[in-house]
């Protein structure tokens, strides 16, 4: 009698470019919302003792209670998750941060696993290979869910590439020493992006001069 062959898992690619974002759910019922230019994959049905998808970009997960661990794999930074609500942001290849809102996640980095709690952040600097954890305002990190964009006292560098990926432009600093210039904001997706240089331009004191497909930052 021939046995029939273990199931393999058939892998899915989400690509989410910029100036979009997305909602997918998984086959065990986990919720994914993917931020602009960013990309998932996943297997159209989880099979085997585990749950593991893989993440680059940005996304807020809303993971679904199962006996089978979930696991998100971010450039060899492992999360592992007891049934949460959580965000992770990898956009920069040499950082990984990592929010808890609900629920307990472990993130492993060179094989040592810390455990957050909600409220809690974890970045991984992979290149000076330090791994941090401290307490933070969660509603800014997962913000961007909810249409919105939320800076308090952050870099004006940080900013400027949130505003590039949701709007599809570019932007040039005119000196170097602009962008750790800090800001406080909340931004709502659906402005236009000229209402959105108006407001910095007063709040900021900068100008935004037209170059190309996108502008150039003076102070």
């Amino acid at each position: 009698e021939r046995k029939a062959l273990p199931k393999k898992e058939i892998m899915n690619t989400l690509i989410v470019p910029g100036q979009c974002n997305y909602q997918v759910v998984l086959s065990d019922g986990t919720i994914v919302y993917m931020n602009a230019d960013s990309r998932l994959v996943y297997p159209a049905e989880f099979i085997g003792n585990e749950r593991k998808v893989k993440l680059e970009g940005e996304a807020y997960f809303e993971v679904a209670k199962d006996v089978k661990s979930f696991l998100v794999d971010v450039r060899g930074v492992e999360i592992k998750v007891y049934g949460t609500k959580f965000n992770i942001d990898a956009y920069h290849k040499d950082e990984i941060k990592t929010v808890l809102l609900e629920g307990q996640v472990g993130v492993t980095w060179q094989d040592e696993e810390r455990i957050l709690q909600p409220g809690q952040l974890s970045a991984v600097n992979k290149t000076t290979g330090e791994h941090a954890v401290r307490k933070v305002e969660i509603i800014k990190y997962v913000s961007w869910v909810k249409g919105y964009l939320r800076y308090d006292n952050d870099p004006l560098e940080q900013m400027v590439e949130d505003l590039s990926r949701w709007y599809g432009v570019d932007f040039e600093f005119h000196t170097e020493s602009m962008k750790s210039d800090r800001i406080t904001a909340s931004i709502n997706r659906d402005l236009p992006l000229e209402t959105v240089l108006e407001m910095l331009r007063t709040t900021v004191n900068v100008t935004f001069i037209k170059k190309g497909r996108g502008y150039v930052i003076k102070q």
